[in-house]
């Protein structure tokens, strides 16, 4: 498996250098989530000047292709970097995934009934208006088919020739009483662009995944692509197989943490003191009550502070847990051979907690100098 790194200019599209020398190159994929890429840096390539004459690694300003076997596996955008001293670097990059957190969204918008992937469709397209902020993301057309935003309640009733000023006031406060939520941004409440998007994800019970690949007879140029995914992102894998002491080299050591763990949660929402918007769930499951407190200043809809809730609660019932699996290249999983999104099916025979069952991969990295070898983030499902 022969590796390449690709630098280019964000705001220009121009190459600066196909062929990088970056060490210990590590990279992460993360479902409904951005990936990450680290390395290292030695003096020369730190310090090198591209010919715009900026540093060739440049925060917020050049873009990243890992390629594999003439395939970009990952692409992302340099954000910050550490001196190592004697010169070199370390870098740290995100995938495009990751661009919309911390850009705030700076207008106005009320929307009615609206699928929750047209609102992120419609939240890229608004950020990637600004020249530059346009890294040129395409989306998936899919719907969820989950609506977001009450029914349009319309304009303030007119009085009709001949109607009594009693009938008339009582449509009038019919139309005022009517459930009227829609799904609004303001800019005074300077919505963060990356939570809006996060949050529909969560409110559509969707997951999304991002690509990218070559485009043109010389891989002059790049394509990128953001999948939505309703109602999961990957499959059911009987094709593959994880199994302690075959491939599973470093199995999970669950852990059951009774301090993380609740059946009551009170979601808070926009608002202050007793004007605080407020959502509760709960479930009765034959343990002591215990309550958690679930912030969300940012929501203004109670529908999506419900939905958060509940999410809250589910994943606080979850007593036991384990996030990490390490692998071995495998016949009976090679790595990557799995997608992000898939259920992959566990087995361990040692520890407090013998696991034999499901999980949800919703994360994965690796090393290109040690390709035998790769971590996977899991759920339980």
């Amino acid at each position: 498996m022969a590796w390449r790194y690709h630098a280019q200019r964000a705001v220009t599209n121009t190459w600066l250098n196909r062929d990088c020398f970056m060490l210990g190159t590590n990279l992460e994929w993360s479902l409904s989530g951005p990936g990450a890429l680290s390395c290292n840096l030695d003096a020369v390539a730190a310090q090198e000047i591209a010919g715009d004459g900026i540093l060739l690694f440049d925060e917020w300003s050049t873009l990243i292709y890992a390629e594999e076997d003439d395939i970009i596996r990952w692409g992302g955008i340099v954000d910050s970097s550490t001196d190592l001293g004697n010169g070199s670097r370390a870098i740290t990059a995100r995938s495009f995934s990751g661009y919309p957190e911390g850009r705030v969204y700076l207008d106005e918008l009320r929307y009615y009934e609206t699928d929750g992937f047209d609102l992120i469709r419609m939240l890229w397209t608004k950020l990637q208006e600004d020249p530059l902020a346009n890294l040129d993301v395409q989306l998936s057309q899919n719907k969820s088919g989950i609506t977001i935003g009450s029914a349009n309640p319309g304009d303030r009733p007119i009085q009709q020739p001949g109607e009594t000023l009693e009938a008339y006031e009582a449509r009038v406060v019919a139309w005022q009483s009517a459930i009227n939520e829609p799904y609004e941004l303001a800019w005074w409440n300077t919505p963060d662009y990356g939570n809006e998007i996060d949050n529909l994800i969560v409110q559509t019970g969707g997951a999304y995944t991002e690509r990218h690949a070559w485009t043109g007879e010389n891989k002059d140029a790049v394509t990128h692509n953001i999948d939505l995914h309703f109602p999961v992102a990957g499959n059911r894998r009987d094709d593959l197989r994880f199994v302690e002491g075959e491939n599973v080299f470093v199995p999970p050591l669950p852990t059951r943490d009774g301090l993380l763990y609740g059946n009551y949660v009170i979601a808070l929402g926009a608002g202050e003191d007793r004007h605080t918007l407020r959502e509760e769930v709960g479930r009765q499951d034959g343990r002591l009550r215990r309550d958690i407190v679930a912030p969300s200043k940012g929501t203004y809809s109670p529908s999506l502070l419900q939905r958060m809730a509940q999410d809250t609660l589910d994943d606080a019932q979850q007593i036991m847990k384990y996030d990490t699996i390490e692998v071995l290249n495998h016949p009976n999983a090679p790595i990557g051979s799995w997608q992000l999104g898939d259920d992959l099916f566990l087995q361990t025979h040692s520890g407090f907690e013998k696991i034999n069952d499901w999980v949800r991969l919703v994360g994965w990295s690796m090393a290109p100098d040690n390709p035998d070898r790769a971590t996977l983030k899991t759920v339980r499902i």
